[in-house]
């Protein structure tokens, strides 16, 4: 599957090799595996797991949108937290506690 994960600000993630994505939907998690069917719903709080032939990655998402379409898959994001970012936030947060 083609997957492209979009912010109002830039391209988040893409590849060509998907293989499967678990998603947070408003109605709980769905799993979008090859030749899912055509739809569009809207996302909610959660993580998006995406498998490819060579990686497993983890996006935590704030809601947004998503559309599958013949094996393409694209999801616009409001707002997203990388694993890295995720970690700066933790120390960021663990520090402005100390100060306080």
């Amino acid at each position: 599957m083609i997957l492209k994960i979009l912010s109002i600000e830039d391209i988040i993630f893409s590849e060509n090799d998907v293989l499967r994505i678990i998603l947070p939907t408003i109605n709980g998690q769905i799993a979008i595996l090859p030749n899912h069917v055509n739809f569009i719903t809207k996302l909610h709080n959660g993580k998006v797991l995406i498998k490819t032939v060579i990686k497993e990655t983890q996006i935590n998402i704030t809601g947004g949108f998503v559309e599958i379409c013949n094996n393409n898959i694209w999801i616009l994001l409001n707002n997203y937290i990388t694993a890295k970012n995720k970690l700066l936030l933790n120390k960021l947060s663990n520090i402005l506690l100390l100060k306080l």
